[in-house]
């Protein structure tokens, strides 16, 4: 039993450099794909570390209404509050595993990284940022919040929108390839994108999306005219 949970492990770690090589390589499709697959099969199989790594993290953290900070009071308090984030974190990292496993195909939003709520590091044995709900006021996470869902409300109800925006941009710049199969491929994306959004809001996702981003960032900017008006994805994880 050791020894298969030891190989799973080392199979993780293999699949995370792999992925980790190919998101050095240039953005295409194949290596989207292939990124977004590798990240999503780590998640959902180590989504159970997040327990662990947050009670760890919440016990040397602590809370900050002690003074001082390391004292016992605080240091038990926070692996406690590290409990309850473990719980989450490990359900969030475990679906949106699952969810990209299952999308890994389709491409998405450049990055969550404006929106909330977000896992702490891009693999659950990785320290990262602790990423606080109240930013600074709880007005604030309700904010984020209400903008993934507004995000996935408007890829889901506005998919529609990317067969004939996609239709009218390739005519617009004189394309030789139609534009019915690109907007059938962003339309199907784009409702897959915001059932994600929508289903998942409540549980902690990746900062960055992996995968190729759609080029417009609303679903309607190529019908509008507003060509390629994709963001960059932000520099690290």
């Amino acid at each position: 039993m050791k020894t298969a949970v030891r190989l799973s492990l080392v199979l993780m770690v293999g699949v995370a450099f792999l992925a980790a090589g190919l998101r050095a390589a240039e953005d295409n499709y194949p290596a989207g794909m292939t990124d977004k697959f590798s990240h999503g099969l780590v998640s959902a199989a180590t989504g159970w570390m997040e327990l662990p790594m947050q009670m760890k993290k919440g016990y040397v953290r602590g809370v900050s209404c002690f003074e001082p900070c390391n004292c016992a009071a605080s240091r038990t308090l926070g692996g406690l509050e590290g409990v309850f984030r473990g719980v989450s974190h490990t359900l969030g990292r475990t679906a949106w595993g699952a969810w990209e496993l299952a999308t890994f195909w389709a491409p998405n939003p450049t990055t969550n990284a404006d929106l909330l709520l977000l896992q702490d590091g891009f693999y659950a044995w990785q320290e990262g940022t602790m990423k606080p709900f109240l930013c600074p006021a709880a007005k604030d996470g309700c904010d984020r919040i209400g903008m993934r869902l507004k995000r996935g409300g408007d890829d889901l109800l506005g998919s529609v929108f990317e067969v004939p925006g996609q239709i009218r941009k390739a005519d617009a710049k004189g394309s030789f390839l139609p534009g019915i199969p690109k907007g059938l491929y962003y339309m199907v994306g784009r409702m897959l994108s915001g059932v994600g959004d929508i289903v998942l809001i409540g549980l902690p996702g990746p900062v960055d999306n992996l995968m190729v981003p759609f080029d417009e960032v609303k679903p309607w900017d190529a019908y509008d005219g507003k060509y390629n008006n994709n963001i960059t994805a932000p520099a690290g994880r």
